[in-house]
């Protein structure tokens, strides 16, 4: 089992297409903990994949 993560969310290169349009091509990035952070773009489909695939 891999050590314990510092971070309270990792995320590393997430991909996402649906159907043919590539939504997120190589996202990542890490939260401290206790930090409060939000998730931007245009639409909504984006930031809810990377979530959802994160959890």
């Amino acid at each position: 089992m891999p050590p314990p993560s510092p971070y309270a969310l990792l995320v590393h290169d997430v991909h996402k297409s649906y159907r043919t349009r590539r939504v997120l091509n190589g996202v990542s990035f890490r939260l401290e903990p206790e930090t409060l952070a939000g998730v931007v773009g245009p639409g909504y489909c984006p930031q809810e994949a990377v979530l959802s695939d994160a959890l």
